[in-house]
């Protein structure tokens, strides 16, 4: 970690209306003036841990390596959910035990977890609805001044991970779902490109259903079919997407996150 200028992270389902994401970044900063603090985003649908964990981990890993993530979305706040901090072999990782990092967890080699517990690193009192400011954000600043992970609690054996749901994988097809919808209404679904790969021979080669509608083969850009033609590609996160050009798939297929998608040889 660059200690001269230490990089944070924030993740949160605050949204842009309130104070809340600003007084987290006071916080910091009056912590560690020297931090750069940079937004992930603050539009995670409110309670969503599914889908904070999947834009976290389709965003870390291309921060500098010791940046600390810091990601608050957080229905057990106040309750006796443990607030942790985790180190991996190449980054930090602050928020609350709810399996927010679950998934960057299967990527990440995982050093240690820590119970936060010292109150001598929490900003006091501490209120039972905004541990984002109270909790999070001061342990994120003195880790980034330098603060040994040790020093903010007790090690954990055990935490919080969330099962995602694998792709089924038969003869003729591949059984999976949508996991995320992004802001243009594409589809998002939890079948990676390897294993694309290794069931078709061809982007050509096989069509996907999802209610009913067909789409046929991969495009390699969004304009590669007439407008408001449904078209699937692999989006930036090496998944299948399922998309409408200049459009909604969304909305063309009426779908939502968990709505299974097949994929089924030609």
């Amino acid at each position: 970690m660059n200690r001269a200028c230490p990089i944070i992270s924030l993740l949160t389902d605050f949204g842009s209306q309130d104070y809340f994401v600003a007084v987290m970044k006071a916080v910091i900063l009056g912590i560690v003036p020297s931090a750069r603090i940079i937004d992930i985003c603050h539009d995670i649908p409110a309670q969503d841990i599914r889908r904070a964990a999947f834009v976290l981990t389709c965003s870390y890993s291309y921060f500098p390596k010791g940046t600390i993530h810091l990601a608050v979305v957080d229905p057990g706040v106040g309750s006796s959910r443990r607030p942790i901090l985790i180190k991996t072999k190449n980054y930090f990782f602050v928020g609350p035990d709810n399996g927010i990092f679950s998934l960057v967890l299967r990527q990440q080699s995982l050093v240690k977890v820590i119970h936060l517990s010292k109150e001598r690193f929490f900003l006091t009192p501490i209120s039972q609805n905004f541990h984002g400011r109270d909790i999070f954000a001061p342990v994120a600043a003195w880790l980034a001044r330098g603060v040994a992970p040790e020093e903010f609690g007790p090690r954990l054996d055990s935490f919080t991970r969330l099962s995602f749901a694998s792709p089924l994988v038969k003869k003729e097809k591949i059984i999976g779902e949508i996991i995320y919808i992004d802001h243009f209404g594409n589809l998002v679904t939890n079948i990676h490109k390897d294993l694309l790969d290794g069931f078709c021979q061809s982007a050509k080669d096989f069509r996907i259903i999802i209610r009913g509608k067909m789409v046929t083969g991969l495009v390699n850009s969004y304009s590669d079919l007439p407008k408001s033609k449904a078209l699937a590609i692999i989006g930036s996160a090496n998944y299948l997407e399922v998309a409408v050009n200049i459009g909604s798939a969304e909305k063309f297929f009426r779908a939502r996150e968990g709505m299974k998608v097949e994929v089924w040889r030609r």
